[in-house]
């Protein structure tokens, strides 16, 4: 690690280092770590606070996000999440600290990509697909077409055009308008990665319910509201007793769980090769190439998923 600190702070870039380092700050290895690299605890360092006990094991914190001087200047607020907010299946607590980019990107060394080369383009396939799926929807929805067929039909019949006709003729397309923006904004966040079907999610979801409450019977805390909530969300009865179910029950729930979704995934590697299809047939038909190699190497991977 050292050296690779040493490698891109010589580059003149300000490494940030998230840790599991299995001890705390003060402790001798981890403590000689940040002296040497000026590496400071950006949770706590400057900051009138005691950040929690990091994992469910213990009442140690050990994760850590560290930085240097530079990064250290611009942190605004930092903290750490209760156990299981976040993400709900880790045994650890979840550390964040914000950060103010003016002070953070104020050299030449780094320039964030701007937002909207992040966002919706139309030569992304799968969002340009799911764009116009969507927006059609809220045409057929808002009755968009029936309505510009008859303003045009009125207006083709008037000889002049009074303040009445060109507000309408404004309402219309301002409505279009934002219904265009507002569904490129909703498809720029989505996050496609691999077709998943709803049950491959139910399963996912199931394990992530097992396992927390493994580390809940098995550390004899209470189940936390994210607990409660994914159990209301999958229709799950929690335990009310925990008499009615100990670790070694919890344990094979979760493998119960995992058999379930391995035989879900079988099954859904062959919708996801179904799905890859399409998309290979889009990008032909948008690009005029070849995309049977593409094709290929997407369905191998695809089934593999399964």
């Amino acid at each position: 690690m050292n050296e690779i600190l040493d490698e891109w702070m010589g580059k003149g870039f300000h490494p940030m280092v998230m840790i599991d380092s299995n001890s705390e700050i003060t402790e001798r290895n981890l403590n000689e770590f940040t002296e040497r690299n000026g590496l400071h605890d950006i949770i706590t360092t400057g900051r009138e606070m005691e950040a929690p006990p990091s994992y469910a094991r213990g009442k140690k914190r050990i994760d850590f996000l560290l930085g240097n001087d530079h990064i250290q200047r611009a942190v605004i607020n930092s903290g750490a999440l209760g156990l299981y907010d976040g993400l709900k299946a880790s045994d650890h607590t979840m550390q964040y600290v914000d950060l103010d980019e003016k002070l953070l990107f104020q050299d030449d060394t780094f320039t964030p990509m701007p937002g909207f080369h992040r966002e919706f383009k139309l030569h992304d396939i799968k969002r340009k697909t799911h764009f116009q799926e969507t927006l059609q929807k809220r045409y057929e929805h808002q009755n968009i077409a029936k309505r510009v067929n008859d303003l045009a039909t009125r207006l083709e019949n008037k000889p002049h055009l009074d303040e009445t006709d060109i507000t309408a003729y404004n309402d219309l397309d301002d409505e279009i308008v934002e219904l265009i923006l507002s569904t490129a904004k909703r498809v720029g966040r989505v996050d496609f990665g691999y077709q998943r079907s709803a049950d491959l999610c139910i399963a996912g979801k199931t394990i992530r319910l097992h396992k927390a409450i493994l580390s809940c019977i098995r550390n004899d805390i209470k189940y936390t509201e994210s607990i409660e909530s994914l159990a209301n969300e999958l229709n799950h009865q929690l335990p009310d007793d925990r008499d009615e179910i100990n670790v070694r029950q919890a344990i094979a729930n979760v493998n119960e769980a995992w058999k379930a979704k391995r035989i879900v995934e079988k099954e859904d590697g062959e919708r996801r090769a179904r799905w890859l299809e399409d998309i290979c047939r889009e990008i032909a038909r948008e690009t005029g190439q070849d995309a049977d190699k593409t094709y290929q190497a997407m369905i191998k991977c695809a089934l593999s998923k399964g």
